[in-house]
């Protein structure tokens, strides 16, 4: 009797290199041709139906590609990885994530081939990817000047699509208030747009959890007006000045937290006394990092404050702001001295420690509440802190008296280290990075309530003047170069002609050349019908270096313009985006039945 053996098909979770890069590719591909239709002045317009909302009609890239929806697992996953990428964009320069979704998909496919074609191994092309990134970042930057008047008018008429009546607006609250100014932006209730000014300073970095958020966001007929906000009037604020990560940090932090907050909190619940609101102190606590070791005590205290629900008359007036990294580290000390905190920080020497406690120079877990600045007023939302008249910003805490001696001391002190560094012919980062503290020092604060006709036209408008402020607040800080991609495209093209390389160098960067071309001159094709004059067009701007046309009037004019970090910007998500992806050689989704895949035979 003979056995007849048969091929057994075992269903799998495990999606497989093959079929993992064609989904990469369509998927980026289809995300590609969704956010395309909406790049340059000439994009069109996405609408965005949401239950219960009005519908959106934006041209934001993010917003479209937060939007998209997919019904199966890698696509999904694909969609969710690049709009968490591409809020960097969001976040520090404002526009952008359009460029990067189809440069991701130009330069993925690329670099797909180049591993079949030329057999290099994934790790390989990876690493020298990221090397000419760093490269084209580093000869960016050499190309930046600084921000003027004029360059605020030609930066908001680029992102705002060529709205003259915005454009005009930010002009003025610039030249009124100073190219330092910070600008809030928000929506009105009406037609009216609203400028509002005020003093304070803003610290880079926002609350460590939603959990702190005491206002409520704000809707009008379905639409969100203000996303909610920590807020804390009167604040008693204080300034770790190293991470909370050693027992002795930890058990001042606690304290702070018990005694201003959970022993009245406690004294309520025991007593139902309604008086002991009178006896909680609004309490503003900042670190540079909170450890992990922490995680269960900051845990309970998020939880604590969750579970208040909507009861925001009786949520504690707490915020914790933490993560405050080396580019905002400065600033944030600059801040904790204006509003006369004693910086709580650790020590090496027990002597020395001993001696400034008797000095009051340093806390006990019984004295740290006494070492608390102030300010007005603390904002705080997912991005940005904004503190409103810090106690020694003006003398006797009064903006109608002027700046304090302290706060023009400080000033000076910056400009005195500019003024050398520059001078010296310092690392051109470290000049930067003054720069940025000359600005949060300088700022004035300006909210910008957006009006329009109904709530979609005050919304749509409102994210356009979004990514035109913090494009502008960026050139301000890091200074100002050309837009439209032109700075990328011509790091590659220099790279090309100027840097010595090897035989794989080359191949890669001609990727990334390429990537840079086609999106110039799918840029250009939106206002220019003729394929042989866009290529000329583009070649153009690199032979005589004369930055991008401008598509109104077919000028190289050189007013597009944007901030000098929106390529270096780019070009950080995209190896980003290309790491994460191209070094994922199988995929293991949530079940076997999720596998639409592939099937693993043996």
């Amino acid at each position: 009797m003979s056995t007849v053996k048969t091929k057994s098909i075992v269903a799998s979770n495990i999606v497989k290199k093959e079929q993992l890069r064609e989904v990469q590719k369509q998927t980026l591909a289809n995300l590609k041709d969704a956010l395309i239709h909406s790049a340059g002045p000439y994009g069109s317009t996405t609408g965005i139906i949401r239950d219960g909302q009005f519908t959106e009609y934006t041209k934001d890239g993010h917003t479209i590609l937060e939007s998209i929806k997919y019904n199966r697992s890698i696509e999904s996953s694909i969609q969710k990885e690049l709009t968490e990428l591409t809020r960097y964009i969001v976040v520090k320069v404002g526009d952008g994530t359009t460029s990067a979704v189809i440069l991701s998909s130009l330069i993925f496919d690329e670099l797909c081939a180049l591993e079949v074609d030329k057999k290099m191994p994934p790790y390989k092309i990876i690493e020298l990817f990221k090397d000419i990134v760093e490269v084209l970042k580093k000869d960016i930057l050499t190309k930046r000047r600084n921000l003027t008047l004029d360059d605020v008018y030609d930066i908001a008429m680029i992102c705002t699509n060529n709205n003259k009546e915005v454009s005009e607006i930010l002009y003025r609250i610039y030249e009124k208030h100073g190219l330092d100014v910070f600008i809030d932006v928000g929506t009105s209730t009406n037609h009216q747009n609203v400028i509002k000014s005020y003093d304070g300073l803003t610290l880079e970095v926002g609350y460590s959890d939603p959990a702190y958020i005491n206002t409520m966001a704000k809707t009008n007929n379905g639409s969100t007006v203000d996303a909610g906000s920590s807020i804390i009037r009167n604040a008693s604020i204080y300034a770790f000045q190293d991470p909370i990560d050693t027992p002795e940090m930890t058990s001042f932090l606690q304290a702070i937290i018990y005694k201003n907050i959970f022993k009245p909190y406690n004294e309520y619940t025991n007593s139902g006394n309604s008086d002991f609101l009178k006896k909680v102190v609004p309490t503003v606590i900042m670190a540079p990092k909170i450890s992990i070791d922490n995680s269960t005590f900051m845990t309970d205290i998020v939880q604590y404050m969750y579970s208040f629900g909507d009861n925001l008359d009786m949520k504690p007036p707490l915020l914790i702001i933490t993560n405050i990294g080396e580019v905002n580290y400065e600033i944030y000390s600059d801040l904790w001295r204006l509003c006369g905190c004693k910086p709580i920080k650790k020590y090496i020497d027990p002597e020395i420690q001993k001696k400034d406690i008797e000095e009051g120079k340093a806390p006990t877990p019984e004295t740290v509440c006494n070492f608390c600045g102030y300010a007005d007023e603390v904002k705080s939302d997912a991005y940005k802190t904004t503190f409103i008249n810090p106690k020694d910003m003006f003398v006797d805490g009064d903006p109608s008296k002027g700046h304090s001696q302290a706060y023009k001391a400080q000033l000076n002190f910056i400009e005195q280290q500019l003024k050398v560094a520059e001078e010296q012919d310092e690392d051109i980062n470290e000049i930067y990075n003054l720069k940025r503290r000359l600005h949060s020092l300088k700022a004035n604060m300006v909210d910008y309530l957006v009006g329009g006709v109904t709530v979609t036209d005050r919304d749509s408008t409102r994210a356009l003047v979004e990514d035109a402020v913090k494009n502008i607040r960026s050139a301000s800080q890091n200074g100002v170069g050309y837009g439209a991609n032109y700075e990328g495209l011509r790091a590659v093209h220099n790279y090309l002609n100027k840097v010595t390389k090897s035989e794989e160098e080359i191949l890669i960067a001609k990727v990334i050349y390429n990537a840079y071309k086609k999106i110039s001159e799918l840029l250009y094709g939106s206002a220019i019908a003729d394929e042989e004059e866009v290529k000329k067009l583009v070649q153009k701007s690199l032979d005589e270096d004369c930055g991008p046309i401008n598509l109104t009037n077919l000028e190289f004019d050189g007013k597009v313009l944007s901030t000098i970090d929106s390529d270096v910007t780019i070009l950080d998500v995209l190896a980003k985006i290309i790491t994460i992806m191209f070094t994922t050689n199988q995929m293991l989704v949530q079940t076997p039945n999720h596998n639409m895949y592939s099937i693993d035979e043996f």
